[in-house]
């Protein structure tokens, strides 16, 4: 079986050739069970298409997003939200473009757009959707201090970082039994690779190719639980997936920590991801607070 220099580099951790042709087969087929149930919306596929259109304006972006109610006020939750810290109220897409820029309101409206479509007949669904904000949001306000995410989709990247358990779950409801038994970042992939052979996010790399979202996302989702390659690339991707980490740790310690302020930031400042995005003790120091508010806030920017 021969793969592509993509599937070589997201199965690169098997130990050997038929290991990594079963995990293939088994994502295919999952793949394309998904394939036929998950369309994507509307207005994500015209806002995606757009990427490759030099000839759109500002005013494209604000009349199709605007012509779906739905993802309009969801959208505009998300710019109000204390991830953005607006001086004034966002009421209008059209306002919205001019404060973040058609790039960066597509890029929110397509999440927003993919995550809308999962059915939750289990409930998991809006834990993992509850998630996904805190740490879209969390991403956001670290991306405010590191060099090396200017003029990167952060916010867009770590909404989407989870999609792939929601596609597992879509998929197969069974995949709940797995959900039940995590309870921090780094977990579940690890069990489902070795029930289905891949994990999550190498899913959701896969998926995201298929519905042409541009890179560097597909390849940041699928490699936010093997650092190692992303930190060998030293590019966008790497930053994605060091700001995706950081922050999904943030979103599970920051509310049950039984540490002090100074304690927890001494074992945070150390954590690569850190290092590697140049958050110092004292950029962490100066977030503290809104990292903190942001984490007892309620996260259901994502609900209908």
């Amino acid at each position: 079986m021969q793969f592509s220099l993509m599937e070589r580099m997201w199965f690169a951790d098997f130990d050997d050739d038929e290991a990594e042709a079963k995990a293939a087969e088994s994502l295919a087929a999952t793949v394309g069970k998904l394939r036929g149930v998950l369309p994507v919306p509307a207005v994500a596929a015209k806002l995606v298409s757009m990427v490759n259109d030099e000839d759109y304006k500002s005013s494209d972006v604000a009349d199709l997003i605007s012509t779906d109610a739905g993802l309009s006020s969801r959208l505009l939750q998300v710019i109000n939200s204390p991830s953005y810290s607006l001086r004034n109220e966002c009421r209008s897409i059209s306002h919205a473009v001019v404060l973040l820029g058609p790039k960066g309101v597509r890029e929110i409206a397509i999440a927003l757009s993919l995550l809308g479509i999962f059915d939750d007949k289990t409930g998991f669904g809006k834990a993992i959707l509850d998630h996904s904000a805190l740490v879209g949001g969390l991403a956001q306000i670290l991306s405010t201090r590191s060099e090396v995410l200017k003029d990167v989709d952060v916010y867009c990247c770590a909404l989407l970082h989870d999609i792939g358990k929601l596609l597992m779950l879509q998929a197969d409801e069974s995949y709940v039994s797995i959900l039940k038994e995590v309870d921090g970042p780094d977990q579940a992939h690890e069990k489902e690779r070795e029930r289905f052979g891949f994990d999550h996010a190498v899913l959701a790399g896969h998926v995201l190719s298929e519905w042409n979202i541009p890179e560097p996302l597909p390849t940041a989702i699928a490699w936010h639980h093997k650092p190692q390659r992303a930190y060998e690339a030293k590019d966008q991707t790497t930053a994605l997936v060091a700001v995706i980490r950081f922050a999904d740790r943030l979103a599970y310690e920051l509310p049950d920590t039984e540490l002090s302020m100074e304690e927890l930031l001494g074992t945070l400042v150390m954590d690569p991801a850190a290092e590697y995005l140049g958050l110092s003790h004292a950029d962490l120091q100066e977030l503290w607070v809104d990292l903190v508010d942001l984490c007892s806030s309620d996260h259901q920017i994502l609900a209908a």
